[in-house]
């Protein structure tokens, strides 16, 4: 299914309305190209989790947190699986990763520091309410 893209112009303000477009923790997402070179290797989570991009768009993680309950991460994943930016309108800059390791999936958002930065971002359940996980490249 293709949207038009005054469809996706739409969606895209609907959404900034509502702060669906808005990262846990008052990030920003990057909203600039990113490169291969830039996202493989380690990256290591504020919430005590890790992330190793690989070439051939692998991905090993350690404690990649899936599930919150009561503002605590309650439920984690470990393995090794493979990853892809997300799906994009032609011309367009990807906003995130889709992560899939065994039957679990995942979102990566490509996010910017407060110091402008790449960072990756894993929300949580609800995005207004829930946990923040941010990695930074080590």
């Amino acid at each position: 299914m293709r949207i038009s893209r005054s469809a996706a112009v739409v969606l895209t303000a609907v959404l900034g309305l509502t702060g669906c477009a808005a990262l846990t923790g008052g990030l920003e997402l990057y909203g600039k190209p990113v490169t291969l070179d830039q996202l493989t290797g380690t990256w290591t989570g504020d919430c005590d989790s890790t992330l190793v991009l690989g070439p051939g768009q692998a991905i090993t993680v350690k404690d990649f947190p899936a599930a919150e309950e009561d503002l605590k991460i309650t439920t984690r994943f470990s393995g090794t699986g493979s990853w892809e930016f997300e799906a994009v309108l032609q011309g367009e800059t990807p906003t995130s990763l889709h992560v899939a390791v065994g039957t679990h999936r995942g979102v990566v958002d490509l996010a910017k520091s407060s110091h402008g930065e790449l960072v990756l971002a894993v929300t949580v359940g609800d995005p207004d309410e829930g946990v923040g996980c941010r990695y930074t490249h080590s």
